[in-house]
């Protein structure tokens, strides 16, 4: 873990005071039961570091199983996994997650560093005495080299041990809050327990308490529903019973209604020929009003001639009873 950490921090120290536009973060990650993994490392580079571009190496000597299938495999659900929290969208854009062919498929490379390890072991070795001078020369040109390589490699690790020390030091103050975290979560926790543990109980009361008052009403109800079931029995005899009497009464009133209408009918027939001889009846007591009318019409007229020449006499009688008076007053007089 130490040694992968390390050549990420190295490889990350060659981009300073390189021209870089951007700033350049290298990390690294492991496959399978070593920690971080690959997604944790992915999610990190993007929550903490926010870069926008992410390419994976495979660090690998050889193309097998691992960096071809594996590795390729945990990325895309690596990716998948971010895409659906989405963390892999920002302000400006969308963080791009790209992978390289695996170390050992640069065949070219690996041949130039096997070739070194095989120069500098050859040198340990002390087999180079009886090389030429030229070979010395260029023994001691490589040898130049190789001190220049470890005094840059001794930069590097320099650097990373400076890395080292800020990320220790960052460890043990996280350590510190991480572990007064803890004591504060388990405080709680007790806590939590506790009144989880009197809320249970009391839950456990009340539900006992519901339970029982459930059975008395579910036993209550079942009682009411063998008490409803016989009352619709005995409605169900009583409806029966009822539905005979109805259909009887029905049949009854369906006769009545029969013989009501027959005797509906016939007295239509004695009505029309009633009315029908009423109505030859009131002509005949028309006509015979209308002789009797003309009768009394007739001996009202006698009775007002009578009763004409009656006031006649009445007022000649009048009048011979005036003279009469004057005569027998004259007479009086005379007397």
């Amino acid at each position: 873990n130490d040694f992968l950490q390390s050549v990420a921090n190295s490889y990350q120290s060659t981009f300073e005071g390189r021209d870089a536009t951007s700033e350049v973060v290298v990390r690294g990650a492991h496959m399978e039961i070593a920690a971080p993994s690959i997604l944790t490392r992915l999610r990190e580079l993007v929550e903490e570091d926010q870069v926008t571009k992410i390419i994976c190496v495979p660090y690998f000597l050889s193309p097998g199983k691992h960096a071809m299938v594996d590795v390729p495999n945990l990325i895309d659900e690596a990716k998948e996994t971010l895409e659906n929290e989405g963390l892999l969208d920002y302000h400006q854009g969308r963080v791009e997650i790209l992978s390289s062919k695996s170390l050992g498929s640069d065949v070219g490379s690996m041949l130039e560093v096997v070739d070194s390890l095989v120069t500098k072991t050859l040198g340990d070795d002390g087999m180079l005495d009886s090389v030429s001078a030229e070979s010395v020369s260029s023994t001691e040109s490589e040898a130049a080299a190789e001190l220049k390589r470890y005094i840059n490699r001794a930069t590097l690790l320099e650097a990373m041990l400076k890395t080292k020390s800020k990320q220790a030091k960052t460890m043990k103050n996280r350590a510190t809050l991480l572990e007064d975290a803890l004591g504060k979560m388990k405080n709680k926790l007790e806590q939590i327990k506790d009144q989880s543990r009197i809320e249970s109980e009391e839950k456990d009361v009340q539900f006992a308490r519901k339970i029982d008052e459930l059975t008395d009403e579910l036993e209550s109800v079942r009682e009411a529903k063998a008490a409803l079931e016989d009352q619709a029995k005995v409605l169900t005899n009583e409806r029966d019973e009822a539905k005979k009497d109805i259909d009887g009464v029905v049949a009854d009133l369906t006769e009545k209604v029969s013989s009501l209408q027959r005797e509906v009918d016939q007295l239509r027939d004695e009505k029309d020929s009633l009315q029908l001889s009423l109505k030859e009846e009131e002509d005949q007591a028309d006509e015979l009003i209308k002789i009797d009318v003309q009768a009394k019409q007739d001996e009202i007229d006698k009775l007002k001639a009578q009763l004409t020449d009656l006031l006649d006499a009445y007022h000649e009688l009048e009048q011979v009873q005036g003279e009469t008076e004057d005569t027998a007053s004259s007479l009086r007089e005379k007397l």
